[in-house]
């Protein structure tokens, strides 16, 4: 009986690119299509969301794959190894790449790039997991890493297959592989590109395994409870909390081991994925949702200002990414500049006790949402995210420490990702930027990007500057970045890149580019002190 029930081409066919903007509405769809299946049901399916068709030879030589492999009966997900072809990214950076992470052996670990491919899945066990609930993510492209088992004796990887005809090109040493990046046999809808995965999935890994320690706590409290009851104590003996262990509690529990950016692996180390979210969350009241003071009682070192405006589709990533910092010592403060999309109702903002959400209305642009949002900051620093970007898990920590480094500086910044964003597909990856520092001219400026300030020094210029007229909304990065230079010229850098930005053609900066040099020379004209007035 054929053991492999090929997913890939009729999704094609049954789920267009427009249900990849929404993972929950694609695994909803999936599910049913595998639901409708004739029977008898096979036991493997072949899916991933980023490939479009799979070639009749790879589907055969993955049957019998299967068919030779002694025990399986742990196995929940099969990848392709596909090391030894030499793919790239659909675009190739103009600038450098990310750095590569090695093992204690020397070794990459497996799923750390797309040379590692997720594609053969136990029927039982796709059905389960895309049907439970699954924290934001940019596209259903990045479902395989959100649903993989957390056990790594629950994978297993095969070699890549023995095809050289790719749909009718046939495979050459001198093969450009950004012009044809596809492996063996699989025709992709989208690439899934080392860069563009070292970007996105070190995000799911963290906040994976910070909800399993979540799910830990509060079991470990429940169980102290039971433990607590007459006739019950033997279960202290059984369930009591071991030197070192962490208390119970949302609150008490420890920052994540630090995460390396090519460290998919992740995924496989921290348990059951069926974790818990946070009882304990606070809810959205009135005007804000109020934040207790740190564990030690004293602020969080860093407060990150997140002004919003009608993004609920991405505003959920963002946060996600906040949430997934190897440091925890922070508050995340959301300013929601009049929304009318429902932006600040998203549950998932009700996650955790160091999200702040404010509310302003009527809109007043993203210059008073920020200022507003200083005056509320608690933290020494302060980090401006947007909410279309999102962070690396060791971003905090790192420029953090880049600060920490340099006292006399204002800004600490360097390197960054660059995506472009797309109606269906999410953020596709176009290059890593470098640090080359502030440039701004009569006719081109580049901002620092990141920007994470120092925040007695940003206080003491007044913040961003506010101006009135028509580019009252546009280039407060620059600006603001103009006046700390020019009292504090040399910023902190760090140059790996631990900030994603995205652009959008519809997002107010693109849009009022060409307005650029006018302002600029507005600018120079009204220059009194230092800070733009």
């Amino acid at each position: 009986m054929n053991q492999l029930q090929p997913l890939i081409g009729r999704l094609a066919k049954d789920i267009p690119d427009s249900w990849l903007a929404d993972p929950r509405l694609y695994a909803d769809r999936l599910i049913r299509l595998m639901e409708k299946m004739t029977h008898p049901q096979p036991h493997w399916v072949v899916w991933n969301p980023a490939a479009a068709a799979v070639s009749k030879p790879l589907l055969d030589w993955l049957e019998q794959q299967i068919k030779e492999m002694p025990d399986l009966n742990h196995t929940r997900v099969i990848g392709l190894d596909c090391a030894d072809v030499h793919t790239g990214n659909c675009q190739k950076s103009s600038s450098y790449s990310m750095p590569e992470k090695e093992d204690s052996t020397g070794q990459l670990h497996p799923f750390s790039s797309p040379t590692s491919l997720p594609l053969v899945w136990r029927r039982d066990y796709l059905l389960q997991e895309l049907s439970r609930a699954f924290e934001p993510l940019p596209s259903a492209l990045y479902l395989p890493y959100e649903i993989m088992p957390l056990n790594p004796h629950q994978i297993t990887f095969i070699p890549i297959p023995p095809i050289r005809r790719l749909y009718g090109l046939r495979w050459h040493k001198r093969l450009d592989p950004y012009s044809y990046p596809i492996y063996p046999g699989i025709r992709w809808r989208i690439f899934p590109s080392r860069p563009q995965l070292e970007g996105v999935v070190p995000v799911i890994a963290n906040s994976r395994a910070r909800a399993y320690r979540q799910a830990g706590a509060l079991r470990l409290e429940g169980s102290s409870v039971a433990a607590s009851r007459p006739g019950n104590s033997s279960a202290l003996s059984r369930h009591g909390r071991c030197e070192g262990e962490p208390s119970a509690g949302a609150e008490d529990i420890p920052p994540a081991a630090p995460s390396q950016p090519r460290d998919i692996s992740a995924l496989t180390r921290n348990g059951d994925r069926e974790a818990e979210r946070d009882s304990k969350a606070q809810q959205v009241s009135g005007m804000e949702v109020r934040s207790p003071a740190s564990p030690s009682g004293t602020s969080p070192a860093v407060s990150l200002l997140l002004p919003v405006y009608n993004m609920q589709a991405s505003l959920g990533w963002a946060v996600r990414s906040v949430l997934a910092q190897t440091s925890p010592d922070f508050e995340l403060l959301i300013g929601d500049d009049g929304s009318e999309d429902g932006t600040a109702d998203l549950p998932y903002l009700r996650s955790d006790p160091r999200i702040r959400i404010h509310r302003f209305s009527p809109n007043r642009g993203k210059v008073f949402v920020l200022n507003e949002l200083l005056g509320l900051a608690r933290g020494r620093y302060v980090l401006e995210l947007d909410g279309d970007d999102w962070l690396q898990p060791e971003a905090v920590a790192l420029l953090t420490a880049a600060m920490e480094g340099a006292p006399e500086a204002a800004i600490a910044t360097g390197a960054s990702g660059l995506w472009q964003g797309t109606r269906h597909l999410g953020p596709l990856w176009r290059g890593a930027l470098p640090y080359r520092g502030h440039r701004a001219d009569a006719s081109a400026a580049a901002p620092l990007v990141p920007r994470f300030y120092r925040a007695a020094m940003l206080r003491g210029i007044g913040g961003w500057p506010i101006r009135a007229g028509a580019d009252a909304r546009l280039f407060e990065d620059i600006a603001v970045c103009e006046a700390l230079l020019a009292e504090h010229p040399h910023p902190a850098v760090i140059h790996r890149p631990v900030y994603h930005r995205v652009l959008r053609p519809d997002s107010v900066s693109q849009r009022g580019g060409a307005r650029y040099p006018a302002w600029f020379m507005a600018q120079a004209d009204n220059l009194k002190g230092g800070h733009p007035q």
